[in-house]
């Protein structure tokens, strides 16, 4: 289990693939949307890199794949009213 900081964790994915698009601002936003989960140490934020790497490959199934997304399945039922 590799646990990193958010930047720690930008730095590990640059490092895995040097053509990564994952900023620390996107990472931002996911922690603070509760996608993936993470634990404070004082100001810290501590990530699991397994659980990143998960949620990357399961974010980029879902969009390369026919599943519905949220929105698109609220739209659907919101149009079936």
């Amino acid at each position: 289990m590799q646990i990193r900081t958010i930047s720690g964790a930008v730095r590990q994915l640059q490092k895995d693939d040097p053509d990564t698009a994952v900023t620390a601002a996107y990472i931002r936003r996911l922690v603070l949307a509760g996608k993936i989960p993470y634990t404070r140490s004082g100001n810290r934020v501590l990530l699991n890199m397994d659980a990143l790497r998960n949620y990357l490959e399961l974010a980029t199934y879902c969009q390369t794949s026919n599943i519905p997304t949220k929105q698109q399945t609220a739209a659907r039922i919101a149009s079936e009213k």
